[in-house]
């Protein structure tokens, strides 16, 4: 009788801790410093490209990111052709889908040497609010192949003399609200040169910057320092290669990313414009440029 009566007092006693545990846990407020888990990193930039370069950035899990690239002709005879707005033109369309918050695949066509792209990237590490991560880190690959017709018999003697790679590793930080800094170590291998004595795997030093003047418009600029380089097409006539530069506006709102810019490039693949841009900036050979980006959410947002 007294263990049964024991036993029932105990279990009791037990309920009774349980519950004032549970009001406990209920009425006790989270820590001064308590941030969901979405608030205690760092957005770099808003969007996955500034204006041709990639950011550290990768979409939301299970969102699509449908963007239109557009390259008016340059300035060289700016009121022949209406400073670029009589062409020739170059557009891309890309369609990139976030698999994980940290894993984006995409794919795109762009116009010029109809070159055909698909890529992966992936997110190693992000900035942090608290400082315990003070970089964010992506690594990006990419596979590209022209469907141009060969421009002379012996340009493309096989189909992976078409294909061109592109691998990249993105380091970006933010300082502050205002100042967003990125470099990236590129590396581009192509499986054809055009010169004998030009070699396969080029290297470039890809740099990208982004001012915030207002929370939604803000000054960005890219600029692709070439650590090797290619034979230049026709030197004695001036046509050389140079580094990819650009200046201009992001404005951003709520789902859409805008930027509007000017450029030396008139292409928006890096195995092209990294190592490829005939235009020279010192002799006004530059063209308006515009990107769009709509973002669409699928499932469940947390």
């Amino acid at each position: 009788m007294i263990k049964t009566f024991t036993k029932y007092i105990l279990l009791a006693v037990l309920v009774w801790v349980s519950s004032l545990a549970k009001a406990q846990e209920k009425a006790t407020p989270p820590p001064a410093d308590y941030k969901p888990e979405a608030e205690k990193y760092r957005s770099i930039f808003r969007s996955t490209r500034l204006v041709n370069f990639q950011t550290v950035e990768t979409l939301e899990k299970g969102s699509f990111d449908f963007r239109i690239s557009h390259r008016l002709g340059d300035f060289k005879e700016p009121f022949y052709n209406f400073f670029g707005w009589d062409g020739p033109a170059t557009i891309k369309i890309g369609f990139d889908y976030s698999i994980t918050n940290n894993f984006t695949v995409g794919y795109g066509r762009n116009s010029n040497g109809k070159l055909w792209e698909g890529f992966l990237k992936y997110r190693l590490l992000r900035q942090r609010e608290d400082g315990k991560s003070p970089l964010s880190i992506t690594a990006l690959a990419s596979m590209n192949i022209t469907s141009r017709p060969a421009a002379k018999t012996d340009e493309f003697k096989n189909f992976p003399a078409r294909m061109s790679y592109v691998y990249q590793i993105m380091f970006a930080r933010q300082f502050g609200k205002v100042l967003s800094l990125q470099v990236a170590p590129t590396w581009i291998h192509y499986n054809q040169v055009d010169a004998s004595s030009d070699k396969n795997d080029q290297f470039v030093l890809a740099t990208m910057a982004r001012l915030r003047l207002t929370k939604s418009f803000l000054l960005i600029g890219e600029y692709g320092a070439r650590l090797t380089k290619l034979t230049d097409l026709d030197p004695a006539n001036d046509i050389k290669y140079h580094n990819s530069a650009s200046f201009g506006i992001e404005w951003q709102t709520s789902g859409h990313s805008f930027q509007f810019f000017v450029a030396n490039s008139n292409t928006m693949n890096e195995s092209q414009f990294l190592s490829m841009t005939t235009a020279n900036v010192l002799k006004g050979e530059i063209r308006l440029g515009f990107n769009i980006s709509r973002v669409f959410h699928f499932g469940k947002r947390k």
